[in-house]
């Protein structure tokens, strides 16, 4: 960076430096404070000073310091003064607007260097290289592939800006204001919706994907509609099908038996989900603020309310939508109308969660859900992220609500039946109460983009974070979508192998039983560490999926798995449980992402690729097949010419009903024109079949403790070398020593071999023969060699402390080398050769006698051979 005269200079070597433009003469250099991670180091110029901060992981104190660019003197500095959850600076640099250095710690950090004051936003995250853009007297958000806070941090592309949110007036909230009422308010009188209809999103209050009503499994087209713009999901009751168009802002009703439109009605925004029948009513929200209730007989409007505090715009999605959006699919139980008006609980306001009476459109109850405590009124990230379980946070979006019949749920978030939020402090992903398990995903029920970081659930809670996003997903049930039954959870899931930070993907289909137990969850956790020891890399567990494709399926997962169909031929965007059969939908599955993975240059794999990225679009058709729900297997498969839009079918009065990503409603029953064709020629299954090399695992693990006297800060196990020395943690000197049958008096000669740990679990490579008249690291003499730093070193005293000879080599560290220290305690000499390298000492100490030898490291992960010792 230059400024005026000086150039400044942040390098990677933790120093940062300020050099004469003019000639390049170095100005001065200072410790630079630690930034960064994948990134550029910080260093940035506001009022006329150079400011770093030592943000770069948890352990950093986030102090700020300004150094006067032509000196390097310290100008001013402050400490961080807020406490909350912080994990390592982001993958993109810090930026600076007016008086604001705006950090990348975990979220968004506006830090005012005029009032010294931090204001963390953890729910708002830039795209991983470049970040947020201050611009236009804006923050501009680009999307973010991260998997820490995904239910409450922001997505897509977002412009942020300052000033006072909208405060409505309380005429503007008044109940009367906000309901209007339509000509066919007070004079519906349907019939109630009937066990073998499926009256809402995903049928039922608990959004369960599941009708008793069964469907034949011999299906044929009864009817077909193209309506215009892209299709919600269908909700069908009283005889009428009814889809909402969601960019044309309209709902279609249409004849079940016939398929012929009956009436449309178009709102004021998108309906970006199915509505809800109720006793005659159609009641679905709008992302234009409001509710609606039509008359399901003719489509006339019952009643309007408004759920937005006010009537105000954004343009959102390419569209003009209200600040506070209403989701299509509005809940209702026990005779409550329950919704969300509102985007995220951080911006403009929050969300308001609303209870209206869905005959009359009374207002029942509003809550407003906001960026403050509802018991303490304090900040949210200062009363929970404080001592927040890893990277994750209140639920903040909003979403289609369920209802297990005791709560109404808004993704984890458990919330009262009159609108209170409850337990909004974040406990361990491994707390799961099976008495609070329903289906929900991180990223929200109309999440169709397949986001490798998010899945549905059906559990109690998630997490997120590098090494926290799949954790869910390996402990109760989960998939890219889900139906769930008095008998189990359906899915089509991630294999639990891949359920890792993975470049491979690969599914399957599968039927588990609905309760996990905490036992199950222990026994998960003792198999994930006992599948860590068996790799070189630090917690090859979160990205290896070639370490646990090694083993065993049921050592992967605490869910307990009734049956699966491995890697089926088709990639379901939808699934509809209807009594004993499981409907699947979706386009083929062409490519096998493990032989993708080893072959990527293959014609015939880039084909394929080309191919699939062709089906995803519904280019190549889809499948419909319908699976045994006791066992899995497939009664029938068939071949369409399109693909259902995501979660877009649904099972009523003996019928199939889906909709299509090419704005088709299709009805399939038993009776019918025309015939679907069979795809049993096409294949079940697209599996690669050649296996793992059983020898990426290392050898299992033996203890080894047992063949020294003394171990103190290390363990100790077995090697192709011989032995494994593992520091138990950093800044830790282990120690591992035999006590000699009979002590040397004399001279002796020591031999072993020394060798470097691919990988090094974040771990040093360094390594000592160790020998002497005590056990203690104090008592003992070490011969060795630090590999990274390239040197050799006699050490008498401490390992970190004592006194050394060292000298420089050369020799790579994936190499293994002899250790020869020869020692002649008369004379008190020491002559160590590593290679082609000797060092000599003189023994420091007199030293009678020789009791113990063994080894030491320095947090360190390192393989020995068995020490030769030989005596005149």
């Amino acid at each position: 960076m230059i400024y005026k005269d000086v150039v400044l200079l942040a390098a990677n070597t933790g120093k940062m430096s300020g050099f004469s433009a003019g000639d390049g003469t170095k100005l001065w250099e200072q410790t630079h404070r630690p930034s960064g991670h994948q990134s550029l180091k910080d260093l940035l110029v506001v009022e006329g000073l150079a400011w770093t901060g030592s943000i770069a992981g948890s352990q950093h104190d986030g102090a700020f310091a300004g150094y006067d660019p032509v000196t390097g003197n310290i100008a001013k500095e402050f400490p961080a003064d807020v406490k909350v959850h912080w994990f390592h600076h982001r993958c993109y640099p810090t930026k600076a607007a007016g008086d604001y250095l705006i950090t990348a710690r975990n979220g968004t950090e506006f830090i005012d260097l005029t009032a010294q004051h931090w204001k963390p936003h953890h729910w708002v995250r830039g795209g991983c290289i470049y970040g947020v853009m201050p611009c236009n007297g804006m923050t501009y958000a680009p999307m973010s592939s991260c998997g820490c806070q995904l239910e409450a941090k922001i997505t897509g592309l977002n412009a942020l800006a300052p000033g006072p949110v909208p405060q409505p007036s309380k005429a503007d909230l008044s109940a009367e204001a906000r309901l209007e009422r339509g000509p066919a308010y007070g004079k519906v009188d349907g019939p109630p919706a009937v066990s073998t209809d499926w009256p809402t999103y995903r049928h039922d209050e608990s959004r369960s994907g599941t009708s008793p009503a069964s469907v034949p499994t011999d299906l044929k087209q009864t009817w077909q509609a193209k309506l215009p713009g892209r299709l919600s999901a269908p909700t069908i009751a009283s005889g009428k099908v009814y889809v909402a168009s969601i960019n044309t802002h309209t709902l279609y009703a249409l004849n079940a038996r016939t398929g012929q439109q009956l009436w449309s009605y178009t709102a004021g925004g998108p309906i970006d989900s199915p509505p809800t029948y109720y006793k005659g009513l159609v009641l679905f929200g709008s992302a234009d603020g409001y509710v609606y209730t039509l008359r399901a007989s003719d489509g006339v409007l019952a009643w309007r309310f408004r759920g937005a505090p006010l009537d105000r715009r954004i343009m959102a999605w390419e569209k003009l939508e209200s600040v506070w959006p209403v989701h299509g699919s509005v809940l209702v139980h026990n005779g409550v109308l329950y919704c969300t008006a509102g985007r995220n609980m951080y911006v403009d306001g929050g969300i308001r969660f609303i209870r209206l009476d869905p005959v009359t459109g009374k207002l029942l109850g509003e809550t407003v859900m906001n960026d403050k405590d509802p018991e303490t009124g304090q900040d949210m990230h200062l009363a929970y992220l404080e001592k927040t379980q890893g990277n994750n946070m209140p639920v903040a979006h909003s979403d289609i609500l369920s209802c297990d019949g005791k709560h109404i749920w808004l993704r984890s978030q458990k919330i009262s039946l009159e609108g209170k939020r409850l337990e909004i402090g974040l406990q361990s992903v491994r707390e799961q109460d099976p008495e609070d398990f329903h289906i929900f995903c991180q990223n929200g029920f109309l999440d169709d983009t397949y986001f490798f970081r998010s899945y549905w659930t059906y559990g109690r809670r998630v997490t997120g974070g590098y090494g926290g996003w799949y954790q869910a997903g390996r402990i109760v049930p989960s998939g890219r979508i889900l139906c769930v039954d008095d008998r189990g959870v359906y899915g089509y899931g991630r294999k639990p192998q891949f359920m890792v930070n993975s470049s491979v993907l690969e599914y399957q289909l599968f039927a588990a039983d609905k309760v996990v137990t905490s036992q199950s969850i222990d026994r998960l956790g003792k198999n994930e560490r006992a599948m860590n020891v068996r790799s070189s890399y630090r917690n090859a567990n979160s990205s290896d999926w070639r370490l646990r494709h090694l083993f065993p399926p049921a050592n992967l997962t605490a869910a307990k798995l009734q049956w699966t169909l491995d890697q089926p031929a088709l990639i379901a965007r939808a699934m509809t449980v209807a009594a004993n059969t499981i409907f699947i939908a979706g386009p083929p599955d062409l490519v096998d992402e493990r032989r993708a993975f080893y072959q990527p240059d293959d014609p015939v794999v880039q084909e394929e690729l080309k191919r699939q990225a062709e089906a995803l679009e519904g280019r190549h058709g889809g499948y419909l097949w319908a699976i045994n729900k006791k066992d899995g297997k497939p009664i029938q498969r068939y071949a369409l010419d399109t693909i259902s839009v995501f979660d877009g079918m649904a099972a009523a009065a003996g019928s199939l009903y889906i909709a299509t990503v090419d704005g088709r409603l299709i009805r399939l029953s038993g009776t019918g024109d025309t015939l679907l064709s069979k795809a049993d020629d096409k294949p079940l299954r697209t599996a690669w079949d050649k296996s793992e090399d059983p020898n990426y695992l290392l050898p299992p693990v033996v203890r080894k403790e047992g063949d020294f006297d003394g171990v103190t800060r290390c363990q100790v196990v077995a090697s192709k070398l011989g032995y494994r020395l593992r520091a138990t943690g950093r800044e830790q000197v282990g120690v591992a020593v035999k006590k000699l049958d009979k002590p040397i008096t004399g001279s002796a000669t020591f031999r072993t071999r020394i060798k470097a740990v691919t990988g090094g679990d974040g771990l040093l490579s360094n390594g000592y023969l160790a020998f002497g008249n005590r056990a203690n690291d104090a008592a003992l003499i070490k011969c060795g060699v630090r590999l990274r730093a390239k040197n050799a070193s006699i050490i008498q005293g401490p390992l970190l402390k004592g006194e050394s000879e060292t000298v420089k080599i050369d020799i790579p560290d994936d190499k293994s080398m002899e250790i020869v220290v020869e020692v002649d305690l008369k004379t008190r000499k020491i002559v160590y050769k590593v290679d082609d390298v000797t060092i000599e000492a003189s023994i420091k100490k007199p030293m009678k006698s020789i009791t113990h030898v063994g080894y030491a490291i320095d947090s360190a992960l390192i393989d020995f051979a068995p020490i030769e010792i030989n005596t005149p």
